[in-house]
């Protein structure tokens, strides 16, 4: 929806979406092309547009005013097509990263380093221009994962960061100290699940029997799976020792 909001506020708009396979990748742009297709969609257009004829390759189209996509895995070569276009006057487009890492994928440090790799190497050499926004949509899977890997400074940019976990626990939680280059975006959502009509507290209570997945992929906070054995909140610190029947 965000990709095709950009079209109808500028038809010429240039976007890279990619994604952690070139299936998933292609799927969502397939469903960006048919809803920009709808009739509906193009009863809201200030410019109209529709999609070129010779747009043939499913993972690359473009719009009959210069704009278009391109859907490629995120781990694979993303060449021949930027996202934006020298214009810093408007918006042009984005580069659009949707889940770069598999969760079978998180616990290996090598796939972890070859995606974090490309947020410097690559990703940000498929912009126009610096003005051109990035945006990172991910559930967290590893505390080195892409956006862990974002926040700690590894891309040398400061993000600003939507956090939002299964469930609002704190109005005024404290953001990580160690997530030195995000810019918390306050969301101003009332304590308790973030979507009770997926999710009530019943059924999250059920997904925090998992530790490490709850802490990760619905807290947002992920954990080591080796912390993930002991709950750290119950650890006390005793100035005097208790009772005691054994010693």
């Amino acid at each position: 929806n965000f990709v095709a909001k950009g079209l109808q506020i500028n038809p010429g708009a240039r976007f890279i979406h990619a994604s952690f396979s070139d299936q998933r990748a292609l799927e969502n742009s397939l469903l960006i092309k048919e809803l920009v297709e709808l009739p509906e969609y193009q009863e809201h257009l200030t410019r109209p547009f529709t999609i070129a004829h010779d747009s043939k390759a499913k993972d690359r189209w473009k719009t009959t005013v210069g704009g278009g996509m391109l859907a490629k895995a995120a781990g694979g070569p993303i060449t021949g097509f930027r996202a934006g276009y020298m214009d810093k006057t408007t918006f042009t487009g984005a580069l659009v990263i949707d889940d770069p890492l598999k969760p079978d994928d998180a616990f290996s440090p090598a796939k972890r380093d070859a995606v974090n790799r490309r947020a410097t190497n690559t990703f940000r050499n498929r912009l126009a221009h610096e003005g051109v926004p990035i945006v990172v949509i991910m559930q967290r899977l590893h505390n080195d994962d892409f956006v862990g890997h974002l926040l700690r400074g590894g891309s040398g940019d400061y993000w600003h960061h939507l956090d939002l976990p299964v469930l609002i626990e704190s109005a005024d939680a404290e953001y990580p100290k160690e997530w030195t280059h995000g810019i918390p975006i306050p969301h101003n959502l009332p304590l308790g699940p973030l979507w009770e009509e997926k999710h009530s507290l019943e059924e999250i209570e059920v997904l925090k029997a998992d530790t490490y997945t709850y802490n990760s992929q619905y807290r947002q906070r992920p954990v080591s799976i080796e912390g993930a054995l002991f709950d750290m909140e119950a650890v006390r610190e005793w100035v005097e020792l208790p009772p005691m029947d054994h010693y």
